[in-house]
């Protein structure tokens, strides 16, 4: 089995170079056409030209993205799907059809309007280029559970020393020993709240391409916009009707405190009376204040005093209005991340207070500062733990997704193989020759394809590694397909080679139903935990298994029923042969009892292992 050779992976990771330098020169023309209003005749040709040039590569893009696609087609067919996936939704949301017209529009002097092009253009690449990026989520997953797991270390062993230094304190030691040693443990909290900080970051880039990956369909035919969180008509239009929104809003405030200030204005000379728009304080304040003035300067210099006052009560009532359009969102709930940092930092500010207690030589108020940290940090740990839960959840669903996916596809393959063989064995022995034992032939490449999708599976469950059954599986699958690809190529298409191929169709169609009844049992637990406020605390930390034990029995039992039905199989042949007085079969069936019986072994073993837990 080879995987994708290095030229094509370097060429794959120009794309989303690509589409990086083509979202910086959108935010780039974005910009430059803002700042235009005044110089449009002298501007506008350098960014026609900047413009049209980004149309055109980003036209020799698409072209790649399906050469690419077609590349991949046979080494990576889950790559190949990704790229026409993005090339489709880059075309539906006419990515290149706006580039080209934001130049025109340049060209035409409509500034506004390429302003608009642009900003859409430019939040459609991003939502592609998140999507190309979707591919490495899984290698993503397995570095940031490691990462939280060490974090998670650190943190039980610092609650493990700040519970010493507690019991320190309490049994007497010398309170400036203890200082030291509480200062420590708080440098060593303070570091890990640092490296949380700097996860917390990326985490929040991962949590949007996590969003997608679930959402998105990873392989239709049909395109799901509505479903497609990676598609930003979704996420685009409406911020930029918000953004519009807010600048009418702001507008018509505008107005408003322009038609307050004219009315009032015009009502300030007539001294006598105030203006209707002011508040009944700011009237009484403005009466002394003009009798005053009519003493001393004439009426035509009140309207300059009088209207920055009327001026700042609009811009305050601006204020509280925005205040309470603040005040009246909901405030978004705090992540898992935030709330474990958020308990880190209490937990160090509860050391700090034991600090300066101990400084101060308060033993029994350190010592209740010191009992209170040591809550925080579990606290904290907790919420690490929860984090570590759902990256798991997260992962269990790829994986099982894509192990489905490929079976789907070796189940297609050796049901088209088993019904071109039975098909070919349907010609009478007299009138096989040589075309006969090339179809055979082609047969066995294509049963050999079959072992390559059969590698690259068990590759998948080697790499996850909680599975007892389900690889055991595989690797029968394995050998039965090189067995049946050495037959095919002896062009031997008789009934043994067909029950071998019967055999793994079945062997494959039960495996994908298991899958699909671990993903539905996934769903209805994440759904209940999200029901019940998150799992619950008496889970532990402990890695959960890509699927149930229950599953792998059924699946035992489902293997043990194959094994046998075989044996009868194998056992009819035999008496056929024996009844008859001839022993053909016998040579070649003999090694395929010898192969069950290490099979039926193998299972007791895989079977022990499971009630034992040797896998764990």
């Amino acid at each position: 089995m080879h995987g994708p050779s290095p030229k094509r992976l370097s060429i794959f990771g120009i794309v989303p170079i690509l589409i990086v330098l083509s979202v910086g020169g959108m935010t780039w023309f974005a910009n430059a056409a803002s700042g235009q209003s005044n110089e449009v005749a002298e501007e506008t040709d350098p960014l026609v030209a900047r413009q049209t040039s980004v149309a055109s590569r980003y036209a020799r893009l698409e072209e790649l993205l399906l050469r690419l696609a077609d590349v991949e087609a046979r080494e990576n067919p889950e790559r190949a799907s990704l790229l026409k996936r993005v090339a489709r939704q880059s075309r539906e949301r006419f990515v290149l059809e706006k580039l080209r017209g934001a130049g025109d529009l340049i060209a035409n002097g409509q500034l506004s309007k390429a302003l608009d092009d642009q900003k859409s253009a430019t939040t459609e690449l991003e939502g592609l280029l998140k999507l190309l990026l979707t591919e490495d989520r899984s290698s993503r997953i397995r570095d940031e559970k490691k990462r939280i797991g060490e974090i998670i270390k650190q943190l039980r062993l610092t609650e493990r020393n700040e519970r010493s230094v507690r019991a320190r304190t309490e049994n007497g030691v010398e309170l400036d020993e203890v200082l030291k040693e509480q200062e420590e443990i708080s440098k060593r909290a303070e570091q890990l709240n640092e490296e949380l900080q700097g996860d917390d970051e990326e985490d929040s880039d991962d949590s949007d391409e996590k969003d997608s990956d679930e959402k998105d369909p990873t392989d239709s035919g049909e395109p799901s916009e509505s479903k497609d969180p990676s598609n930003s008509d979704s996420s685009g239009e409406p911020k930029e009707s918000s953004e519009s929104g807010k600048e009418s809003e702001s507008d018509s405030e505008s107005d408003q405190a322009d038609s307050e200030s004219k009315p009032s204005s015009e009502s300030q000379p007539s001294e006598s009376q105030p203006s209707e728009n002011q508040p009944q304080d700011q009237q009484s304040e403005s009466q002394p204040s003009e009798s005053q003035q009519s003493e001393s300067q004439p009426s035509e210099s009140q309207p300059s005093e009088s209207q920055p006052s009327e001026s700042q009560q609009s811009e305050s009532q601006q204020g509280e209005s925005q205040q309470g359009q603040q005040d009246q969102q909901p405030q978004q709930p705090k992540s898992p991340e935030q709330d474990a940092q958020e308990q880190l930092e209490k937990a160090i500010e509860r050391m700090k207070q034991a600090q300066d207690k101990l400084a101060k030589n308060e033993r029994e108020g350190a010592t209740a500062e010191q009992r209170q940290a040591e809550e925080e940090l579990r606290k904290a740990i907790d919420k690490l733990e929860k984090i570590l839960r759902q990256l798991r959840e997260e992962e269990i669903q790829r994986e099982l997704a894509k192990l489905e996916s490929r079976l789907r596809k070796m189940a297609a393959m050796q049901s088209a193989v088993l019904d071109d063989t039975s098909q070919l064995a349907q010609t009478p022995l007299s009138q096989r020759d040589r075309s006969t034992d090339l179809k055979a032939g082609d047969l066995a490449f294509e049963e050999q394809k079959i072992t390559l999708e059969a590698d690259r599976a068990m590759l998948l469950l080697k790499e996850e590694g909680s599975s007892v059954a389900f690889p055991e599986v595989i690797l029968q699958l394995r050998e039965d397909t090189k067995r049946v690809t050495t037959r095919l190529g002896q062009s031997k298409i008789d009934a043994v080679t067909q029950g071998i191929q019967s055999d793994i169709l079945a062997a494959l169609e039960e495996m994908i139903a298991a899958l699909a009844k671990a993903q539905r049992d996934n769903e209805k637990k994440q759904q209940q935990q999200q029901q019940d406020g998150g799992p619950q605390p008496n889970q532990g930390s402990g890695e959960e298994p890509l699927v149930q034990a229950l599953a792998e029995l059924k699946l035992l039992r489902t293997m043990q029923s194959r094994i046998q039905g075989t044996t009868d199989r194998y056992g009819g042949l035999l008496d056929v042969d024996s009844a008859g007085g001839d022993n053909s079969n016998g040579e070649e069936i003999l090694p395929l009892l010898r192969d069950l019986a290490q099979r039926q072994d193998r299972l007791y073993q895989i079977t022990r292992d499971l009630v034992t837990k040797r896998n764990r």
